[in-house]
């Protein structure tokens, strides 16, 4: 269980999994109110803004605005999540790609593979680059059905440059729509865990950190 931490630093691992906090764990994980602003690579394996590979994740709570690139499999919270993915209450910008397009690795906005996947509350506003057919505003690679993926979270897809998949199951909506008041009405992010008063960042900052100063 992870709560309260963040990475702000560069992670890079030449072979196996990268992660912003962690980069692979053995069995099941949760990780509430933590964030990413660093860099995180993998060159021979999988990266995630916050994990790089677990059996199964729960994020909540958290964000990633670092830069994520994989060899195999890329996301911006999630890498490679073998079973079941839980993410609610999360956003991801930065870049999200490959370090390796001939390895047709797979690319996902918020995972870049999992088992299961259920997400809600949640958007990416993060450029996606990776390979036509292995792309996706919200997962990579999947095994699930579009049914088990909550269509009551917002996505948003930035990239219009890139090879972007969009998913049918999931709600595009303009960028100018994610205001404050949206992101606390509509897709409810508690004002006792986010602060929505963030003149230097472009979206709600986690009052956990700034009540440890």
């Amino acid at each position: 269980f992870i709560t309260g931490t963040y990475n702000a630093g560069n992670i890079t691992s030449t072979n196996g999994y990268s992660g912003g906090l962690v980069g692979a764990a053995d069995g099941s994980i949760v990780i509430e109110e933590s964030y990413n602003k660093g860099t995180v690579k993998s060159l021979g394996g999988s990266a995630g803004g916050l994990l790089g590979n677990a059996v199964s994740a729960i994020i909540s709570d958290c964000y990633n605005l670092g830069n994520i690139e994989g060899q195999y499999s890329a996301g911006g919270l999630l890498g490679y999540i073998d079973n079941y993915a839980g993410i609610s209450y999360c956003y991801v910008g930065g870049h999200v790609g490959l370090t390796d397009t001939l390895q047709n690795g797979y690319v996902g906005g918020f995972a870049g593979s999992a088992g299961n996947l259920d997400i809600s509350n949640s958007f990416v506003v993060a450029e996606l680059k990776g390979v036509e057919g292995h792309i996706n505003s919200v997962i990579g690679e999947h095994s699930c059905s579009a049914e088990n993926v909550k269509s009551a979270a917002s996505f948003v897809d930035m990239s219009d440059n890139a090879l972007v998949e969009t998913a049918s199951y999931a709600q595009i909506v303009d960028a100018s729509v994610l205001t404050d008041e949206y992101i606390e009405s509509t897709l409810r992010f508690s004002s006792t865990k986010w602060n929505f008063n963030h003149p230097s960042d472009p979206y709600p900052t986690l009052l956990y950190f700034e009540e440890q100063e």
